[in-house]
């Protein structure tokens, strides 16, 4: 038996059901179904589909289209929310919500769990804090709103609401929880109303040390009650994603041992050294990133991360050849999204890679296609903010970059999003914002001459030439053999008059030929 969202599929008696009750649902549309759940790892074909379901039989599109728009219904989606079976243009489809194959009890999914191939976790119930409980539905809402944003990481294993809604928050069954769920982390919280403010309070328990990880507290207001909800589900979902990984590496470290690592676990052992803008850890990622692939060639995030890697080791010159790395960076996020493309993180390295090769206009359609698929990936809306602020779109880029800082408080490339800033800044000819932007870029990052570069041109044109020639001293100590002339031959940048300011006011501080 399948559960997910709220629906079990028993394949002996034929039956979707919801809440215990059966829904009606014809044979074609049942077998549909089964067939995208037994291929629910790839993408399946409209010929594929037909050849399962309907032996090989002459059967048009309306047709398909029908009993798939059935079959949505059948199981709440709908073509616009696509939350369990997603449609890829003129490629099929695929089911993408959280599954358990299960019997009385849950069942995980081979390797989710002890195996460590990805970690997991249950969302209990957040309790309602009010003098009258007739608004309890928003403290169910929003928890159905983190659970499903959760679900959207593919690489974190979600147990389905249908079995993580029986038990409670405010006085969770540890031991049962342990027992019957087998997940590695459970997420607690309660809803707090006053009037029209909402308070939301989170917590986050690693169920092997059996101890409070995270916590945190979110507020909004009562206005719209599905935008708070989308509201407080991107701030929780987006301030948890980097301490469940934390929390990961510190469980890889009281477990460490000798050899015989899993690919996740050559993963999380890179993770540290990708924020960090140094050689040796830049190579030292690398390393371990490459270890997690050949154990696993299909695991799409250290893919991901060696896209970022390669491109940071072209950008300050770690590697013999900056084509080359710029094309390994191209080849990686490739990848990722060959083998997943429905990985929001894989649309997102397509958007990095081709950000750094100055492809502005496909970098924001990547990163836009990221965002469809999961609108709380921080690093889409950096990406699409940075490609934004270079191309011509530098208001657009602002709210987009704020988006990502509001969202990733902890996140070590938040000085990318920083330069983002200060790029959209002097593109709008705002050299005052500019120079603050830049000047947090340099503390955050002090070897990324992006940095230094904008903040001097927008210090010569805001009058400040002292200043603007001061930081050109300061940007040749760093990056030595950074220069005008590889300025212009690399350029991120395609709104040209924006960049013509640039190279004027970098050439006038002193930036050498």
């Amino acid at each position: 038996m399948y559960r997910f969202h709220g629906y079990e599929i028993d394949e002996d008696r034929l039956e979707i059901r919801s809440d215990g009750e059966a829904v009606p649902t014809e044979p074609q549309v049942f077998s549909l179904l089964l067939v995208l759940i037994e291929n629910r790892d790839r993408v399946i074909s409209k010929d594929e589909l037909i050849e399962a379901v309907w032996e090989g039989r002459i059967v048009s599109d309306a047709t398909l289209n029908s009993r798939m728009n059935a079959l949505r219904r059948a199981v709440g989606d709908t073509g616009k929310l696509q939350q369990v079976i997603r449609t890829y243009p003129r490629r099929g489809f695929r089911f993408v919500a959280p599954l358990e194959n299960t019997g009385a009890s849950v069942v995980l999914p081979e390797g989710a769990g002890s195996a460590r191939a990805r970690p997991s976790i249950a969302v209990l119930p957040f309790q309602f804090l009010a003098e009258t409980e007739d608004q309890a539905y928003l403290a169910r809402g929003i928890t159905e709103e983190i659970a499903t944003a959760l679900s959207r990481m593919r690489w974190l294993f979600v147990i389905s609401q249908t079995s993580s809604f029986s038990f409670r928050s405010d006085d969770p069954d540890w031991a049962k929880i342990s027992d019957e769920l087998a997940v590695d982390y459970v997420l607690t919280g309660s809803v707090h109303k006053a009037g029209n403010d909402i308070r939301v309070s989170a917590r986050l328990t690693d169920m092997d040390a059996r101890r409070q990880v995270w916590a945190e507290r979110f507020g909004g207001k009562l206005a719209d009650v599905f935008e708070l909800h989308d509201e407080i589900a991107f701030a929780v979902v987006t301030h948890l994603e980097p301490e469940i990984t934390r929390a990961e590496i510190e469980r890889l470290r009281r477990n460490s041992r000798a050899g015989d690592l899993t690919a996740w676990e050559h993963y999380l052992r890179a993770v540290p050294h990708l924020g960090r803008l140094e050689r040796p850890e830049n190579e030292a990622a690398r390393e371990e990133l490459l270890r997690a692939i050949e154990i696993d060639p299909d695991f799409v995030l250290p893919h991901v991360a060696l896209a970022w890697c390669w491109t940071l080791a072209a950008l300050h010159g770690w590697c013999r050849s900056g084509s080359e790395a710029l094309a390994q960076s191209g080849a990686h996020a490739g990848n990722a999204l060959k083998l997943d493309p429905g990985d929001a993180r894989a649309y997102c390295a397509m958007a990095f890679a081709e950000f750094w090769v100055g492809n502005q206009d496909k970098a924001v359609e990547y990163a836009r296609q990221s965002l469809q698929l999961d609108p709380n990936m921080t690093d889409a809306h950096g990406i699409l903010g940075a490609a934004q602020a270079v191309s011509g779109e530098a208001g657009a880029a602002i709210q987009a970059l704020e988006r990502a800082l509001s969202g990733s408080p902890r996140d070590p490339i938040r000085w990318f999003w920083y330069q983002g800033l200060a790029n959209a800044s002097f593109a709008l000819q705002d050299y005052a914002q500019a120079s603050v932007w830049a000047d947090r870029t340099i503390r955050a990052q002090p070897t990324f001459p992006g940095g230094h570069l904008v903040k001097a041109a927008s210090l010569m044109h805001a009058g400040d030439p002292g200043a603007a020639r001061a930081t050109i001293e300061n940007l040749g100590e760093v990056a030595p053999h950074y220069t005008l002339e590889r300025v212009m031959r690399n350029p991120v940048w395609t709104d040209e008059s924006a960049f013509k300011r640039l190279i004027a006011g970098a050439k006038s501080a002193g930036l050498r030929p």
